[in-house]
């Protein structure tokens, strides 16, 4: 079984919580969904709930479905690359944590900053993930570096 190592996530100043560390495996049981997303090419969908991401390959219903499982995950948005070969998925630490469908691997985490992210979306492109937060506040950023390339506020007369 493979093992998946996720950064530490600062929830607040003074308080820091240790992430899971993910454990991969396969099985059919969605549980609870939390958010569900298909690929641009319609191929696999992805189910989000507390503790996993179940990648299920449309074009062939009868293999078993893939799972990114880490134990209190908790995906609030997951969003998959215009190629689908990467997915995004924003979690409750407030980080979002790049895998690359075909290893399940962990490419890297966006630690978010304090605000609460609310939900991402990648660029048509392929090269950026854009962050909305429930403070008006949007930030894009590098999908391949994990670099912050800006962040931006939206309301009104500010």
């Amino acid at each position: 079984m493979s093992h998946i190592q996720i950064s530490k996530s600062q929830l607040e100043e003074k308080q820091i919580e240790e992430k899971p560390t993910p454990k991969i495996k396969e099985t059919k049981q969605f549980e609870q969904i939390l958010k569900i997303e298909l690929a641009n090419d319609g191929s696999k969908i992805a189910v989000g709930n507390h503790e996993r991401i179940v990648i299920v390959d449309l074009q062939n219903l009868e293999n078993e479905a893939i799972v990114i499982s880490v134990e209190g995950l908790k995906v609030k948005s997951l969003t998959w690359s215009p190629d689908a070969t990467m997915i995004a998925s924003l979690d409750k630490y407030n980080t979002i944590t790049i895998w690359d469908v075909a290893s399940l691997k962990c490419l890297h985490t966006l630690d978010l900053y304090e605000v609460r992210a609310f939900s991402i979306q990648w660029t048509l492109d392929g090269s950026k993930i854009v962050v909305g937060f429930i403070d008006k506040v949007i930030q894009l950023w590098d999908a391949l570096n994990g670099q912050c390339l800006g962040t931006f506020n939206h309301g009104e007369g500010e």
